[in-house]
């Protein structure tokens, strides 16, 4: 006869749905837009989001090369903030936004934080007194329209490389196969020809563009050089997300699923 006694649920808080990580998703309890971006340089939200914090996470990390930012989850009781008002609104949480430096669009070359704001510490101040003039004024809108750019560009590919994917790749293989299979065999990140995947390359070039229409240039051109003969619809995806058509020359590579037997180099891996 076993002597095993089992646990009562009570010492096992990890089988409740609710507990501490629910704070870190304001949608459990109806909050929308709950995830921005608030940068310290300009003292206003660029970009608020409702769904993914780690996607915004990404994004910010993304922004840092050209200004200051901080992840903020909204608390229930701070204002409803939109893409379309978020500029007009600031922070009386200054405390820990001392070192981001000081109002103005400068390249700041620090990586992101995430935190949780605070009650009441969001307010409305409308637009900010040193982005009056015509020329300031148009480069923070252009700064904003560039972190939304790369908000939906990181959630189109980040989506759609998961989402296609239909092997193991190279990162579930280092994980938890480390040594377990031929060092010649060839593992990829994605379905791609991108040496360290479509996920890292997008977010280098996001990075590192210098505006909108050169980072859309460069996300065409990878996708040009990387995934010619990819079947999995990978980069179809990625552009329908993005919500653009896909160059000329790229949408006439073909739909997904068409598989070219002479240069197909998507090799099936069963484990």
């Amino acid at each position: 006869m076993s002597d095993y006694t089992p646990v009562p649920e009570s010492s096992k808080p990890w089988l409740a749905d609710n507990g501490f990580h629910e704070t870190f998703y304001p949608l459990s309890w109806g909050k929308e837009y709950s995830y921005t971006i608030f940068s310290p340089g300009i003292n206003r939200f660029l970009l608020v989001d409702t769904y993914d914090p780690w996607i915004v996470y990404e994004t910010a990390k993304v922004l840092s090369s050209k200004v200051s930012t901080m992840v903020y989850i909204l608390d229930q009781v701070t204002p409803t903030i939109t893409n379309e008002n978020c500029l007009y609104y600031t922070t009386l949480h200054k405390k820990l936004e001392k070192g981001f430096g000081s109002p103005g669009i400068t390249s700041h070359r620090q990586t992101s934080s995430l935190s949780k704001i605070p009650k009441d510490m969001v307010v409305k101040k409308g637009w900010s007194a040193d982005f009056t003039s015509d020329d300031r004024k148009a480069a923070l809108i252009r700064l904003q329209e560039y972190s939304r750019f790369c908000l939906r560009c990181v959630y189109a590919v980040t989506i759609a490389v998961n989402h296609r994917i239909f092997f193991p790749e190279k990162e579930y293989l280092e994980a938890f196969f480390d040594g377990q299979y031929p060092k010649d065999f060839k593992v990829r990140y994605d379905t791609t020809t991108a040496e360290e995947g479509m996920i890292v390359l997008i977010k280098k070039i996001l990075y590192d563009a210098s505006s909108l229409d050169q980072a859309l240039d460069q996300i065409h051109d990878a996708w040009r050089q990387y995934s010619s003969k990819d079947p999995s619809g990978t980069r179809q995806l990625f552009y329908g997300i993005l919500g653009i058509n896909q160059p000329d020359d790229l949408e006439k590579l073909g739909k997904p699923g068409v598989m070219d037997k002479e240069n197909n180099y998507q090799t099936m891996w069963v484990v």
